[in-house]
Formats: C-alpha cells, sequence, structure tokens
C-alpha cells in the first residue's frame, strides 16, 4: 500500500502542475491579448491650418538631419501605431509619431529625395487614421526622425492622385 500511496500522490502533484501551467497560459495569453486590442483615443483627422502648417514645417526642418532619414516602397498596412511598407521582397516596419503629416506630391514618389511642405498639400492626422487613408500597395515616402533610439515616421509623402481629401 505504501507504493500506491506514493504513486497516487505523484500522479496529482503532477496533474496539479498541468492545471497550473494551462491557467497560467491561459492569464498570461488573454492579458497581452487585451494590451493590443486597446483602441487609441487619438483624433482620427485634424486638418492643419496655415498657421499649423508653418510651425509644423519649421519643427521638422529644425529636426537633427543626421538622425533624419527618408524610406521609399509601397503601403502595405498602417496597424497598431506602425506603418508597414514593402520595397521589393523587403518588408520595413515603423513606429508612427502620434501626429503624422501626409504631404500630397506631385512629383514621383520613386524619385523623391526630399519633400516639400506647402499648406496646401498638408494634412495632420492621428496614426490610428493612416490605414485608412492610404490604398494598399501606394508608393509613399516616409520621413523618420529617430525618438529614443528608435526612427519615428512623422511625415509620409503620397501621390497628389492618391491624397485624401
Amino acid at each position: 500500500m505504501g507504493k500506491k500511496n506514493e504513486l497516487l500522490i505523484l500522479i496529482a502533484f503532477a496533474v496539479i502542475l498541468v492545471v497550473a501551467g494551462v491557467v497560467g497560459y491561459y492569464f498570461i495569453s488573454t492579458s497581452n491579448k487585451a494590451k493590443q486590442d486597446k483602441v487609441s483615443e487619438t483624433p482620427p483627422i485634424k486638418e492643419l491650418t496655415q498657421e499649423e502648417a508653418k510651425e509644423g514645417m519649421i519643427a521638422i526642418n529644425n529636426f537633427d538631419s543626421e538622425t533624419r532619414a527618408m524610406s521609399k516602397g509601397m503601403f502595405e498596412k498602417a496597424i497598431n501605431r506602425k506603418i508597414f511598407l514593402t520595397n521589393g521582397d523587403i518588408q520595413t516596419e515603423f513606429p508612427l509619431h502620434r501626429e503624422v503629416i501626409v504631404v500630397c506630391t506631385e512629383n514621383n514618389i520613386d524619385e523623391l529625395t526630399s519633400i516639400e511642405y506647402k499648406d496646401d498639400a498638408m494634412k495632420l492626422y492621428g496614426p490610428d487614421s493612416i490605414g485608412t487613408i492610404i490604398s494598399p500597395n501606394e508608393p509613399i515616402a516616409v520621413v523618420t526622425q529617430e525618438l529614443e533610439g528608435v526612427a519615428t515616421v512623422h511625415t509620409i509623402a503620397i501621390s497628389s492622385e492618391s491624397c485624401p481629401e
């Protein structure tokens, strides 16, 4: 009887460990999903006034040019405050700034080397709106600024034909 009791205790202990592991995994996985599902409270669209556009242009032009860069590619998606673009087989992901300037340009995106900030061709959007205003496979150029060691998108250039109203 002694060995049967030891075996039953060992089996009960193993069952308890398995149940505790499954419950722990469930709570950890649902906790992470809840964090990802939170919706941002950023207002969806805010058009720039002329004064705001000029202030934004001054702020952008005053960024440290050593930490500013431009990337080009095809827009894939924008979710969870991140933008995804592809260039050939390479997919690049960037976090979006809390406010993103969308600049409509008549220049060819592939040949773009700098962005001209014109009052009538700029609109300010929250990061959660970007995925709704740019179509998938749209050629875009993004301008990033290094914030806390991470290249963060603050400006997106798109073709004038695709520019949101």
